[in-house]
């Protein structure tokens, strides 16, 4: 009796093996599947874009590149961080000014919030656009020459900004779009390197 009871649970062993060596294979890739998902959805919340200028004429050149990288925290809101680098150069026969060339650099960090998610639904004809709300601070790195008060010690002085305003986002595709935004500039000095405020900035992501 013990024997054929014994045979019994030895049976139903190895019977069972298989059923629960697939139960884990079906857990290890229920979990692969969800590390993927997760990863796949961050990828989709993730965006790189930022925006290129430059001004070339006979007395004056201007570049400026402004890296960008996004995340979208909800449908709405998105939040992210940027980096800059502005190169300037004057040449002026004008007295006691002369030629010179600077380099500035610095960052930023940013938030938008859609206030309209679809303009076709105001207006009469297919827009495909948002209006978004656009708050942004930077700092900038810049050589002390720039600061006409001469009231600055050392070679370099940091200019810091704030930004608000807001605009319209176009989607080109999926993932792409482009961006027109009109922003203020509430700590503009006369040191500033941008010359209108408030200012356009045309950008693009993906």
């Amino acid at each position: 009796m013990f024997i054929r009871f014994g045979m019994v649970i030895l049976t139903a062993c190895v019977l069972l093996q298989p059923v629960q060596a697939q139960e884990e294979e079906g857990k290890k890739n229920k979990g692969n599947d969800q590390e993927e998902t997760r990863q796949d959805s961050i990828n989709d919340r993730l965006y790189f874009g930022g925006s290129m200028w430059a001004r070339f004429s006979s007395f004056e050149t201007r570049v400026e590149v402004s890296p960008q990288l996004g995340y979208h925290v909800s449908e709405r809101l998105d939040a992210g961080v940027g980096g800059k680098y502005m190169y300037y150069y004057y040449n002026s026969e004008l007295p006691g000014t002369g030629r010179y060339s600077s380099h500035i650099f610095g960052g930023s960090v940013f938030t938008s919030y859609t206030v309209i998610q679809n303009m076709n639904k105001i207006l009469p004809f297919d827009l495909n656009g948002r209006v978004v709300a656009h708050l942004e601070y930077e700092a900038l790195s810049m050589p002390n020459k720039l600061d006409f008060t001469n009231e600055r010690s050392g070679s370099r002085f940091w200019s810091h900004n704030y930004f608000v305003g807001g605009g319209l986002r176009q989607q080109l595709g999926k993932r792409a779009f482009i961006s027109f935004l009109l922003l203020y500039n509430l700590n503009e000095k006369a040191y500033s390197p941008y010359r209108n405020n408030p200012m356009i900035r045309i950008s693009f992501g993906f």
